[in-house]
C-alpha cells in the first residue's frame, strides 16, 4: 500500500527532475510496474500531457524513436535492459528529450556512455530504489562519465538514505554497510 504522501514526494517539489509546463512524459511501464507512479502521477499533478504507447510499439526500437520525436516526449522511463537494447540500435535517439530516467538494475557504464555522448544535453539520471519506497529513493544525474562507474547517488527531496553498519549505527564516508532509506529526516529514526 502507497500513501498519497509517497506520490506526492516523489513528483512535486523534487530534486531529481524539474518538470515545466508543455512537458510530455511517455508511459513506458505497466500500470502494474511501480514506474507507472512516476509516469502518471508525475503527469496529473504536474498539469502535463502523459502519453501511451502500445507495448508492441514500445518494443520497436524504430517505432519508439519516431513516436518520442513527433510526439515532442520530454521525459520518460526505461527499464535498464530495454534502455541498452535501444541503445545498440540507436545511442542517438533520446537526444530529443530533456530527461531519460532509466533503472530496475545496475545500470551498463558502457550504455550510459555511448548515450552521454551521443545526447551531451540531455539529463540522464539513474533512478535507483525500492518499490517499497514509492519508484524512487535516490537519484544520480550523470553528467560526467569520467568516474567509470554509476553510483546511485543522493536522496530524493524529502527522503532519507543512510549507510549503516550490522548494528545499525551510522558508518563513515566511504565505509561500506547496508542502505538504509525512509522518508522526511523528521520521521526517519536510527534504532540502537
Amino acid at each position: 500500500m502507497i500513501p498519497n504522501r509517497a506520490i506526492v514526494r516523489l513528483v512535486k517539489n523534487t530534486n531529481f527532475i524539474k518538470f515545466s509546463k508543455g512537458d510530455r512524459i511517455l508511459q513506458t511501464g505497466s500500470i502494474a510496474f511501480d514506474a507507472s507512479t512516476f509516469e502518471i502521477w508525475g503527469a496529473l499533478l504536474n498539469g502535463l500531457e502523459l502519453f501511451l504507447l502500445k507495448k508492441t510499439d514500445l518494443l520497436n526500437p524504430t517505432y519508439f524513436s519516431d513516436y518520442i520525436k513527433r510526439n515532442e516526449i520530454s521525459s520518460l522511463f526505461l527499464t535498464t535492459s530495454l534502455f541498452n537494447r535501444f541503445c545498440e540500435e540507436n545511442p542517438k535517439m533520446f537526444g530529443v528529450l530533456k530527461y531519460l530516467l532509466i533503472g530496475g538494475e545496475a545500470l551498463s557504464f558502457k550504455h550510459i556512455k555511448a548515450v552521454r555522448d551521443a545526447n551531451p544535453d540531455l539529463h540522464i539520471v539513474n533512478g535507483y530504489g525500492p518499490t517499497e519506497n514509492t519508484t524512487f529513493s535516490a537519484y544520480y544525474d550523470i553528467k560526467d562519465t569520467s568516474l567509470g562507474f554509476i553510483p546511485i547517488g543522493f536522496p530524493l527531496a524529502n527522503s532519507t538514505c543512510y549507510v549503516v553498519s550490522t548494528c545499525g549505527t551510522l558508518q563513515p564516508i566511504d565505509v561500506p554497510g547496508e542502505l538504509w532509506v525512509g522518508g522526511d529526516r523528521t520521521c526517519f529514526r536510527l534504532f540502537k
